[in-house]
């Protein structure tokens, strides 16, 4: 049993196509022994980004960029305190 999809143009050679591989890839097999049931395959859905996911996704990049940001000044404010603290111990 095959299962092809809506690509196929013509089902017909590829029946042939399969019946002439199986043909070839046996010993001792006919061609008009083989029988190809074919059926065609449900349409699969996909999900597409709607402009709301879009949305969604685009502010949780922007908070997390806003948090990184944050925390980088931080930390260098940190550093900046921890330096002057070292020069004004040096001073006194």
């Amino acid at each position: 049993m095959i299962k092809y999809n809506d690509t196929i143009n013509d089902v017909n050679l590829l029946i042939n196509d399969i019946k002439i591989f199986l043909k070839n890839s046996v010993n001792g097999v006919s061609y008009d022994d083989i029988f190809v049931v074919t059926t065609e395959m449900e349409q699969i859905n996909r999900l597409k980004l709607t402009s709301s996911h879009q949305r969604e996704k685009s502010g949780l990049i922007w908070l997390f960029s806003v948090n990184v940001f944050v925390i980088l000044v931080i930390f260098f404010l940190f550093l900046l305190i921890n330096k002057n603290r070292k020069t004004l111990a040096l001073l006194t």
